[in-house]
C-alpha cells in the first residue's frame, strides 16, 4: 500500500463574510476547527447527546484529583484545565499514568449552558453536563 501524506485543506471566508450577516460566529468556529487539527489529542474525552437538550462530556483523566482539574466557563466557551502539582516525589518502577498539564476547550452555542461537574475517581473520568435551553 502506498503511503499517503495527510494533506491540510485551508478555506478561504472571504467571499462569504462580504455576503452574510449574523455568520461570524460559525466562520470563527470553522476556522478554529481548522487549526485545531494539529493540536495535542490529550485526554482523550467523549461528548455524548443525553436526551434532546443535554449532553455530557467526559473526560479520561487518570492521575487528576479534584483540586488539580479546573472548569471555567466563560462567553460561550467551556474550558477544562488540569494542572498536576510537583510536590511529590516517587519512585516510580514504570508510569503509564501521564500527568501532565492539559487545557480543553469546547465552543457552546449560545442556548447551552454549563450546568453541573463531577469527578469520578473510581473509573478516573470527568463528567460536565451542560443543558440546553429551548429558545
Amino acid at each position: 500500500m502506498e503511503d499517503l501524506a495527510m494533506r491540510t485543506t485551508t478555506f478561504d471566508f472571504a467571499p462569504l463574510w462580504r455576503s452574510t450577516i449574523g455568520f461570524d460566529r460559525f466562520f470563527d468556529l470553522v476556522e478554529a476547527a481548522q487549526r485545531a487539527g494539529s493540536e495535542d489529542h490529550y485526554p482523550p474525552y467523549n461528548i455524548e447527546r443525553l436526551g434532546d437538550d443535554s449532553y455530557q462530556i467526559s473526560l479520561a483523566v487518570a492521575g487528576f484529583g479534584p483540586d488539580d482539574i479546573a472548569v471555567t466557563a466563560e462567553q460561550n466557551v467551556l474550558t477544562i484545565e488540569g494542572q498536576k502539582p510537583d510536590k511529590e516525589q516517587r519512585e516510580y518502577l514504570y508510569q503509564g499514568i501521564s500527568a501532565r498539564h492539559f487545557k480543553r476547550q469546547f465552543n457552546l452555542a449560545d442556548y447551552v449552558q454549563s450546568r453541573t461537574h463531577r469527578l469520578r475517581t473510581a473509573c478516573s473520568a470527568s463528567n460536565w453536563l451542560a443543558k440546553s435551553q429551548r429558545l
